[in-house]
């Protein structure tokens, strides 16, 4: 399935995308390893964010720069509400 060189992340997403069952697996710095909420989290919708992103995306201001966007439903919120998007 997962070859060397090849984005783990990458994978996990798409394979979800496309309903195989996954399970994300965390490994820290600090030494913690375990299983994450799931990747169904990177596809939510606004309605369903946690309430601490909620109250954090109305901080946002101006253009947005998004490093890492994984799925990108941060960032494609944003871009609905009218910030300009800047992507790497």
């Amino acid at each position: 399935m997962f070859r060397d060189q090849e984005d783990a992340y990458g994978e996990l997403v798409a394979a979800y995308y496309n309903r195989d069952e996954v399970v994300e697996i965390v490994e820290r710095d600090d030494g913690f390893i375990g299983a994450s909420a799931g990747p169904h989290a990177y596809f939510l919708d606004y309605e369903q964010w946690p309430d601490h992103y909620k109250e954090a995306i109305q901080l946002v201001r101006g253009r947005v720069l998004d490093v890492g966007s994984g799925a990108g439903r941060i960032v494609l919120y944003l871009q609905n509400q009218g910030h300009a998007k800047l992507s790497c």
